[in-house]
């Protein structure tokens, strides 16, 4: 809390430098489908597999948390759900 003659700094200094936690958000590691999950080439699917993130052509996001693939958007034609059972039938 903060009281009131309590002087707070314009800008607070972060250091990105280091090695990030486990679970500290996404990677970078994105991949976009630009289709359906069952209409993507083997090369595409394979890709994604590689990946930390997936934005599914209708608006959906899956994240690998804790090697679990989870879906953190559910798109307007529900793909992420169909990506998410296949991504968890190969692993």
């Amino acid at each position: 809390m903060v009281r009131k003659d309590d002087k707070l700094p314009d800008q607070i200094p972060m250091d990105l430098s280091g090695p990030a936690a486990d679970n500290d958000g996404p990677t970078g590691d994105l991949s976009y489908l630009s289709m359906p999950w069952a209409k993507a080439s083997a090369s595409i699917q394979a890709k994604a597999l590689r990946s930390s993130e997936i934005n599914t052509y209708d608006g959906g996001l899956l994240a690998l948390v804790d090697g679990v693939w989870v879906v953190l958007k559910s798109g307007d034609g529900n793909d992420a759900a169909v990506v998410r059972e296949a991504l968890r039938k190969v692993d």
